[in-house]
This record gives C-alpha cells, sequence and structure tokens, in this order.
C-alpha cells in the first residue's frame, strides 16, 4: 500500500467515524464525502470512467483474475446472497448497523 493510499484511507475512517458520532451534522458527512471521493480518484475508480451504471470496469487487454478469486467469489456468493443496502439500512441507527454489517448479521 502506497503511503498516500494509507493517509487517504485513515482521512475515510477518521471522517466516518465523525459521520457515525453525529449523523445528521452535514458538515460531517460532506467531509466524508469528501474523503471517499479524493480515495476514489487516488484509484481510479472515479464515476463516470466511460462504463455505464453498475457495469463492470473493464480489465486491460490479456488479463483476467486468477481463479482462485473467481471461486471464492461464488463461494462467498453462495453463502450470503446480494441484498439491498436499503434493506440493511432501513430506519436503523447507524452505530447498530455498522456493529451487524461487523459481526456479519446484516
Amino acid at each position: 500500500m502506497d503511503e498516500r493510499l494509507a493517509r487517504l484511507d485513515g482521512l475515510v475512517a477518521a471522517a466516518a467515524d465523525a459521520w457515525l458520532t453525529d449523523p445528521l451534522d452535514a458538515g460531517v458527512y460532506s467531509r466524508l464525502v469528501r474523503a471517499v471521493r479524493e480515495r476514489r480518484a487516488h484509484l481510479d475508480l472515479v464515476p463516470g470512467d466511460g462504463t455505464a451504471e453498475g457495469e463492470p470496469i473493464a480489465l486491460p487487454d490479456g488479463a483476467a483474475p486468477a481463479p482462485e478469486v473467481l471461486d471464492l467469489l461464488d463461494v462467498l456468493a453462495d453463502r450470503r446472497p446480494v441484498q439491498s443496502l436499503g434493506a440493511s439500512l432501513a430506519g436503523a441507527d447507524p452505530r447498530a448497523v455498522l456493529d451487524r454489517l461487523r459481526r456479519g448479521q446484516a
């Protein structure tokens, strides 16, 4: 991990912690969004990269995920199917949601 990414990860974590402390503070939320966008820009994962919404980003020519990565993704998908984020977050306290996610109970 490069030093800039480590710094950006720290900014995102600090901003997320501040937002969980006061989720109604627009300034705190703005700081979280700004930190996430800066991290995404560093990782070159900014929306508007030419792919349609929900479409996977293409790998460089000749590149492919390792078969063991694809197998792991299949196993994880079988264990825990994708679900709507809104289903996990609706009307819940942000700290309670985060605790459930950390325990794998969302």
